[in-house]
């Protein structure tokens, strides 16, 4: 299983990163922001992407992200399973 893991914390994507290792994830991805993540995504196919709702981008938060995966022409890329994680309260 690869998985994308996009968040602006180098910390969150660590911890992610060793939690996910533990649950025996081979493949895992860790990029900072969309730019990073589109590129990857062009890179390889993934099976999953974890993305932070509230990532700190000038090019927009997660749900900005998720609008250009699902507008990928790439069915792989626009059918990516996802899920949204957030640390803020509100």
């Amino acid at each position: 299983v690869s998985i994308l893991v996009v968040d602006d914390s180098t910390h969150i994507r660590r911890l992610l990163g060793v939690m996910l290792r533990q649950m025996g994830c081979k493949s895992i991805i860790e990029t900072k922001d969309i730019a990073s993540a589109m590129a990857a995504l062009d890179k390889q196919p993934v099976d999953l992407a974890i993305i932070d709702w509230m990532l700190d981008d000038p090019e927009g938060d997660g749900i900005e992200l998720i609008k250009l995966i699902r507008s990928s022409p790439m069915d792989n890329v626009k059918f990516l399973p996802i899920i949204m994680m957030t640390g803020h309260t509100e």
